[in-house]
């Protein structure tokens, strides 16, 4: 696994939040198979329910 940031500032919209959820989880090559199947479906999940 590579050296991921997680800095967040700037981000201000829900869409900001999935795009940096999904780029992160992208870069971080996490597996997907509990009821979505790519990065940024996880990351709106995660979004929506938070």
């Amino acid at each position: 696994m590579t050296n991921l940031s997680y800095q967040y500032e700037g981000l201000e919209t829900i869409t900001d939040f999935v795009r940096w959820g999904g780029s992160i989880f992208t870069k971080a090559e996490l597996f997907f198979g509990h009821g979505t199947d790519n990065a940024y479906d996880e990351s709106k999940v995660l979004v929506f329910t938070a």
